[in-house]
């Protein structure tokens, strides 16, 4: 199964990751921890969601350019979701672009997902409940 890298940034609301070859895969957690491992079932997530709509995968590169408040990791997505697990994602689109975001469980979410989703499809989210 393939890697891809995933960048993670710090902010006061917990950790926010993205994938640079995947516009649209968005997860975050509390913890570097949480994040990571919310990264790897946005990826698989993502992935299958691709699948399902025809449409594949680019292939993974590397990421060489991160500011200074950021990192990057080499995610593997989980093998499989439970039906549980994918419902812990939302999906945002324009009508084009598909955003899977985590359900951040009534907190509000990272401001740097939110500035994230937004340069991604220009839709603006506000935080949680």
């Amino acid at each position: 199964m393939c890697k891809y890298t995933a960048i993670f940034k710090k902010d006061k609301d917990g950790v926010t990751v993205w994938f640079p070859d995947l516009p649209g895969c968005l997860t975050c957690g509390i913890t570097a921890d949480e994040a990571k491992d919310s990264a790897s079932k946005a990826l698989r997530c993502f992935l299958d969601t691709l699948e399902e709509n025809g449409r594949t995968p680019p292939e993974p590169s590397k990421c060489e350019h991160v500011q200074n408040d950021e990192w990057t990791e080499e995610i593997e997505a989980v093998s499989e979701l439970s039906e549980e697990e994918r419902e812990e994602f939302e999906t945002v689109t324009n009508g084009e672009i598909l955003v899977l975001v985590p359900d951040f469980g009534g907190k509000d979410l990272p401001e740097t997902l939110l500035r994230k989703v937004e340069e991604v499809t220009g839709v603006t989210m506000e935080g949680g409940e």
